[in-house]
């Protein structure tokens, strides 16, 4: 279980490295104090990204913009673009192309500077994808996953970090994009996938693209739009990328495909796998 000290660790640091990387010096001590004011009334059982969505409020007040990772997610597309021809070569070269695709995909996930990852992340991103192709899952329903996307006629797939959207883009081409609806966020948060973002994966142009409501990261059903909620409704199959959403998208009965890899030490006491592990785990 998640204890509070962990939690609200966590939370400052991440406050901490944005104060520190995108404001005024002047800037930063009123940034932080408003963020522990936040902190001292949150509650540390919810989910951190909640709070994450807050810190990004106030730092949107104090600092008036609203998407400071902006150019390091352009960034991380277009590497990801740069890379897509040579996976997609790799895709088909091998005999279980879906499932390779599916890996690729979960490999993505390491990008992600809400971990303090940042240029780390850019130089280990090819050698994780290629890593996750005959890698153990540490928790692996992908068998189970892929029978169901042959059945499934409607597929909600719930997007998690810019760069790795490019990933999302090319398992998606082989799920069949006629039949997939991808969710993204409705407003810039750590590095979290947009329509913008979406737009330059070229994303929008291969299946439906909604954003989903949430200004977290992560899909907290409770700050989703009601196009969102039809959307989940209706999905033969939901499909869940990144740590934020295996950790906001709590829906009891429904089952839900978490794709991702685990970065913190609080989801590796969760799941019971270490870090860097991937996981394809069915909740619900």
């Amino acid at each position: 279980m998640r204890t509070q000290v962990e939690c609200i660790a966590c939370l400052v640091k991440q406050a901490a490295g944005l104060a520190r990387e995108f404001l005024a010096p002047h800037k930063q001590e009123p940034f932080i104090r408003r963020v522990l004011e936040g902190m001292a009334r949150f509650d540390c059982d919810a989910p951190p990204p909640l709070f994450t969505r807050e810190i990004y409020r106030i730092y949107k007040d104090i600092d008036g913009k609203g998407d400071p990772y902006g150019e390091k997610k352009r960034h991380s597309n277009e590497q990801a673009l740069s890379l897509a021809p040579r996976l997609r070569r790799i895709i088909a070269s091998r005999p279980d192309t879906l499932e390779t695709a599916l890996r690729m995909a979960v490999a993505g996930n390491i990008i992600d500077f809400g971990v303090g990852a940042h240029g780390d992340a850019e130089i280990a991103v090819e050698d994780t994808i290629m890593s996750a192709l005959d890698s153990p899952f540490a928790v692996n329903d992908i068998p189970e996953l892929i029978a169901m996307l042959g059945k499934a006629e409607r597929i909600l797939y719930v997007a998690d970090n810019a760069g790795e959207i490019v990933l999302d883009r090319i398992f998606i081409e082989h799920i069949g994009p006629d039949k997939v609806t991808c969710a993204v966020r409705s407003a810039p948060v750590i590095n979290d996938a947009t329509l913008s973002d979406a737009a330059q994966a070229g994303l929008d142009r291969l299946c439906r693209v909604i954003p989903s409501g949430s200004e977290a990261p992560g899909t907290p059903l409770s700050l989703c739009s009601e196009e969102f909620m039809e959307c989940f409704a209706a999905a033969d199959l939901v499909i869940s990328k990144g740590q934020g959403n295996f950790e906001t998208l709590d829906a009891p009965g429904r089952k839900v495909f978490h794709l991702f890899m685990v970065k913190c030490p609080i989801v590796s006491q969760e799941v019971g796998a270490p870090m860097g592990s991937f996981m394809a785990m069915k909740r619900g």
